[in-house]
């Protein structure tokens, strides 16, 4: 069973399958991407509603910029180099912890 549903972007109206609402559809007119959603309860379903069109993120082109080059090889921020100093020191105590009592068993 096909049903109406109007595309944000160019108002074009189009028949969808029923199978396809709750997914992203591309409109046959402008080739808009946009998802079919249910109508609410108590309207009339001749027409499905749909969102507003989502934008594709576009790449970026051109040369990076200074902070992200000397960012690039800087290594890990200070809270990171912390959190590692922190990490590695319980390890290491929890070791030496370990070997008194091993120590202590024998």
């Amino acid at each position: 069973m096909s049903h109406t549903t109007i595309c944000p972007k160019c108002h074009q109206k189009s028949k969808v399958d029923e199978s396809l609402i709750g997914r992203f559809v591309t409109c046959e007119h402008c080739r808009c991407l946009y998802y079919v959603v249910v109508p609410p309860l108590g309207e009339e379903r001749t027409e499905w509603q749909s969102l507003p069109a989502t934008s594709v993120p576009q790449p970026i082109s051109g040369p990076a910029s200074t902070a992200t080059a000397k960012g690039a090889g800087a290594g890990p921020d200070p809270v990171g180099r912390l959190t590692l100093l922190v990490i590695v020191s319980l390890i290491l105590s929890g070791l030496s912890l370990a070997l008194q009592i091993v120590g202590l068993l024998k």
